[in-house]
């Protein structure tokens, strides 16, 4: 996954990324909105994940892409 994003990355922006970050999906079971309230949740990891490129810029502009 990571040569994928990495390679998309440099396709899309021209330059390698300077750094890759990954986490996971979760779903709440039960508990949705309650955890932050002192209630009980049942959230568990998904398999899929969101990973996400970056390299700084000397421009001042912040330019995303989502694939």
């Amino acid at each position: 996954m990571n040569t994928v994003v990495s390679g998309d990355f440099e396709r899309v922006h021209g330059h390698a990324p300077e750094g890759l970050w990954a986490a996971p999906g979760r779903v709440n079971l039960i508990g949705e909105h309650t955890d932050y309230s002192d209630g009980f949740a049942l959230p568990m990891a998904l398999p899929q994940t969101a990973v996400l490129a970056a390299r700084r810029r000397t421009d001042g502009l912040l330019r995303l892409h989502s694939a």
